[in-house]
């Protein structure tokens, strides 16, 4: 289904769901796809497949019925075709049901249908905030629950899923997790997961050994990381003291890098995946920025291009703000297909896709 997009003046493609929305992800394909989902309490709720065509400046959309209720995060499995994983949650009798399931989307028949493999939200005792794939484990995926790390095997033929490994942050506080990642070297034997204002290191083989922490790595919450897949030891952080935050973490004590180009919270921040100095963030201040941070990435600046004059070291700072939304910015993704691209979403169901600049682009090819 074609769908009329709305082109900005800068080139930017908006796109609009029918409801407010908190949740986007890269949806793994050989195009460039991203997964939206609706948050209603009165009304059905779905989730959006927008698909980009570089070529045609067009997009095409499937909507896929989500009966299990509002839609609070999504992941793409990277290894099973059209498996995701839902956060969400629904009331009875004014009391609110939290759950998490792993899902399958079908569009068999010109029928678009949400069918449920197996249900990861521990019988919805505990709200779940986050699901992640395992970047090289199919039956893998990490849940957090509070103040608890699961880690679930999950066969999506079988449709059966249980939790293999789990460990509890004790705290007599109100605080819980928040954001999780999985440690893409070293065979991925690390978790890093954020509570409250600090990071914690955890051995992916046995997750109640805690291998190193970042105390309070910001002043306020933490609300997103990501690890960089090109370098080893190089986290980023984001949080509601404004801040984006580049760890090498061996060193726990001070961050190598600090931005502080964001006027509110901070909700997500991204590496980008082939071109590790461009870093996406978003924030409550309706702002999607694009960042050039070099010093601290794996880029190898060629030397003798630069002594000849035909290339010019890359140097940090803002390779531009994208000012495309105006309501909070909760997400920002770069393509699984095409790490020229990314989208951001915005509450008030703003889809938005952008491409880095031409000019900043080049410096990498």
């Amino acid at each position: 289904i074609l769908l009329l997009n709305r082109m900005s003046e800068n080139g930017s493609i908006i796109y609009g769901l029918e409801f407010q929305s908190r949740c986007l992800c890269a949806f793994v394909s050989t195009e460039i796809t991203f997964l939206a989902g609706t948050q209603s309490l009165k009304s059905d709720n779905h989730i959006h497949k927008i698909t980009f065509d570089d070529d045609g400046n067009a997009l095409s959309k499937l909507i896929f019925p989500h009966p299990a209720g509002e839609i609070w995060h999504l992941s793409s499995s990277p290894f099973h075709e059209n498996v995701i994983a839902t956060v969400y949650q629904h009331f009875v009798n004014n009391k609110p049901v939290h759950g998490a399931s792993v899902c399958k989307l079908s569009d068999q028949d010109s029928s678009l249908s949400t069918e449920q493999l197996s249900d990861i939200s521990c019988n919805g005792s505990h709200a779940v905030s986050r699901t992640e794939w395992h970047p090289a484990e199919a039956s893998t995926i990490l849940t957090l629950v509070n103040t608890s790390i699961n880690i679930w095997d999950c066969d999506v033929s079988k449709c059966t899923a249980e939790i293999s490994k789990s460990t509890t942050y004790e705290t007599k506080s109100q605080i819980k997790f928040t954001a999780a990642s999985w440690y893409p070297h070293s065979s991925n034997n690390q978790i890093a997961a954020a509570i409250d204002t600090s990071v914690q290191f955890y051995d992916a083989r046995d997750p109640k050994t805690l291998v190193s922490s970042i105390d309070h790595a910001h002043g306020q919450t933490i609300r997103d990381l990501h690890f960089n897949i090109n370098k080893t030891y190089t986290l980023a952080t984001c949080g509601d003291d404004c801040h984006v935050k580049i760890w090498d973490f061996r060193n726990c004590k001070e961050p190598s890098v600090t931005l502080s180009d964001h006027g509110h919270w901070v909700w997500s921040v991204r590496f980008n995946p082939l071109n590790d100095p461009l870093i996406l963030s978003c924030s409550s201040d309706s702002r999607v920025i694009l960042s050039r941070i070099a010093s601290v990435s794996s880029h190898v600046t060629d030397v003798d291009a630069v002594a000849s004059g035909d290339a010019q070291p890359l140097e940090d700072g803002i390779v531009k703000i994208f000012e495309d939304h105006e309501d909070s910015v909760y997400a920002a993704e770069w393509s699984a297909a095409d790490p020229w691209t990314f989208a951001s979403l915005s509450y008030d169901g703003r889809l938005v896709i952008n491409r880095v600049p031409p000019d900043e682009k080049w410096k990498y090819i």
